[in-house]
This record gives structure tokens, C-alpha cells and sequence, in this order.
């Protein structure tokens, strides 16, 4: 089986809205309900965009163009080490 990894992420942008929309409020709900437990959910579904955010900080610059112009708009926030560590410090977007 193969696929094309360019095509799959240019079609996320409705999982990548839904995802910086319902983080915040994931975070603070499951906050209430058993103290620090929507900050320990936000980091492990953070760690692994900071990953691939990671990696892409030691890549070329026409290759990190390239994927970003593959990627739907909407999932950039994914891929960015500065917009993740934001989420992390609960400075989400509305």
C-alpha cells in the first residue's frame, strides 16, 4: 500500500479547525473536572506536531516552503514551534 503524504495533508484543514477550536476548551473542561488533567491531555496530543516542528527547524527552507504550500492554511499552526509553545501556555486562539 502506498499514498502520497502531500495529498493527505492538503485535505486536514477541517481536522486541524476543529482541533485549534476544541483544545481549548478540552483543556480547561477536563482542568475542572480533575485539576492539571487538560494540561497533560494538551501536552501529549502537543508532542508530537512539536516533533515534526522540531525536525522542520533543521531542514532546508525550500523544502519547509514546500510543505507548507502542500498543507492546508489551516494546519500551519501545527508545524509552528512558536504557535505550539503558545498552546502550551494556554495563549490559545480563538
Amino acid at each position: 500500500m502506498g499514498g502520497d503524504v502531500t495529498v493527505v495533508a492538503s485535505h486536514l484543514g477541517g481536522l486541524c479547525s476543529s482541533l485549534q477550536c476544541d483544545l481549548p476548551c478540552l483543556t480547561m473542561e477536563l482542568n475542572k473536572v480533575c485539576p492539571l488533567s487538560g494540561w497533560l491531555t494538551l501536552d501529549v496530543i502537543l508532542q508530537p506536531f512539536e516533533a515534526v516542528a522540531d525536525l522542520l527547524l533543521d531542514m532546508s527552507p525550500t523544502l519547509k516552503d514546500f510543505l507548507e504550500k502542500k498543507m492546508d492554511r489551516r494546519c500551519h499552526f501545527t508545524i509552528n514551534k512558536s504557535e505550539l509553545l503558545k498552546m502550551r501556555k494556554g495563549q490559545f486562539k480563538n
